[in-house]
């Protein structure tokens, strides 16, 4: 609308677009004017002031504008070459000309490159693909902007804390991202105790399973947050996918409560649910079960590890059933420590208790502690990280 104001203004002033015949204009005084597609050109007045000169426009505006074999391509205001394209320059911007063809191509989008002052957003390569949160510690994204801004979510109101958290859904089967469905936020006792834990955010995840949950109120929310994934319509039941909640992040004070990038949480198809259930002491449906992966500094599956799980007496001691499956998940019982999938899976009967402390040993390395708990129609799912104790 602005632009077609400003080209009535200038019909209304200065006359129409190609040349202006009114008498008395300043000698060399310049003017805009009017060209093709909305094109802005100009004009210059004549050295004895008795008129304006033609309308310059950038590029061509019709094929005399151009040489010998070229024509002029109005979408562009560029001259092409007839039946094709001979070189780079005879292509608009971003395109070049592919010579087995004559044709002007697009140049490849390169994802890091359109998305290299963005940290959300389409990448606009045509693939679906999202620009990745890469913002640095003590900032978060604006959503709005897609871009970086002092503070995790500093537009929180007064005496309330908030947080985002962002990060990618893996499918633990695979190892690919999990892309086009829900995550969302709940908390750690809710996820541990009530059949329909409290959504905080939401989000659907983006085809490589990146997700961002936007700055939402944790200041009630106590021990840290859990991303839960299943099916988009959050029916909190077994669709394609089975409900499995992943701790990411732990505070035991308000200070701690941070936005937090990177985090890395977990889907399980309901296939694979069903195929783990036929172990002999594994419902998933009435008891639930508890899923891990043990992993080094970097989030790297460790390999050759052993789950310990803390009796009453605080004593660390073997679990009273433990299955590690391989990295093709088709033996899940023949193994005595992780494959280098870094997988653990831990049944019901462990937890006799109920909620309990899981840890991991190998030689050399030591791990953070983790609580957990199975739960009827939904799997727990830990990240036991290697520490420097």
């Amino acid at each position: 609308m602005r632009r077609l104001v400003l080209f009535l203004l200038t019909v209304v002033f200065f006359g129409s677009c190609a040349t202006y015949d009114q008498p008395g204009c300043e000698a060399g005084r310049q003017i805009d004017c009017a060209c093709a597609n909305d094109v802005t050109g100009y004009q210059v007045c004549l050295d004895d002031g008795s008129g304006w000169g033609d309308c310059k426009c950038p590029g061509c505006t019709s094929n005399s504008d151009c040489d010998p074999g070229y024509f002029c391509d109005l979408t562009t205001n560029t001259c092409k070459l007839e039946g094709g394209c001979a070189s780079n320059s005879d292509c608009a911007i971003n395109e070049y000309c592919d010579l087995t063809t004559r044709t002007c191509k697009p140049v490849a989008c390169d994802h890091s490159t359109q998305c290299a002052n963005k940290c959300c957003g389409d990448d606009g390569c045509g693939t679906g693909a999202t620009c990745e949160n890469n913002c640095p510690l003590g900032t978060t994204c604006n959503r709005t902007t897609c871009t970086c801004v002092d503070g995790c979510c500093p537009n929180s109101p007064a005496n309330k804390f908030f947080v985002d958290i962002s990060g990618q859904v893996i499918d633990p089967s695979t190892g690919a991202g999990a892309g086009n469905i829900g995550a969302g936020a709940i908390s750690p006792m809710e996820a541990l105790t009530l059949p329909n834990p409290t959504l905080y955010s939401a989000t659907t995840t983006a085809a490589d399973g990146s997700f961002a949950l936007d700055c939402f109120d944790v200041t009630s929310i106590a021990l840290g947050a859990v991303v839960l994934t299943d099916d988009p319509s959050w029916d909190n039941t077994a669709g394609a996918l089975y409900p499995t909640g992943t701790g990411v992040v732990g505070w035991s004070s308000n200070a701690e409560k941070v936005c937090t990038a990177g985090a890395v949480a977990f889907a399980l198809s309901t296939n694979l649910v069903e195929t783990i259930g036929q172990l002999p002491d594994v419902n998933p449906d009435n008891d639930g079960f508890v899923m891990g992966m043990v992993v080094g500094p970097t989030g790297r599956p460790v390999g050759g590890a052993v789950i310990k799980i803390q009796d009453p007496s605080d004593d660390w001691v073997d679990p009273l059933s433990v299955y590690y499956p391989d990295v093709a998940f088709q033996n899940l019982s023949s193994r005595m420590t992780t494959s280098s999938n870094g997988l653990f899976i831990l049944p019901a009967s462990n937890f006799y208790s109920g909620i309990a402390v899981v840890n991991a040993e190998k030689t050399g390395m030591t791990f953070t502690d983790q609580m957990a708990a199975p739960k009827g129609g939904f799997v727990y799912f830990l990240m036991i990280s290697q520490n420097d104790r």
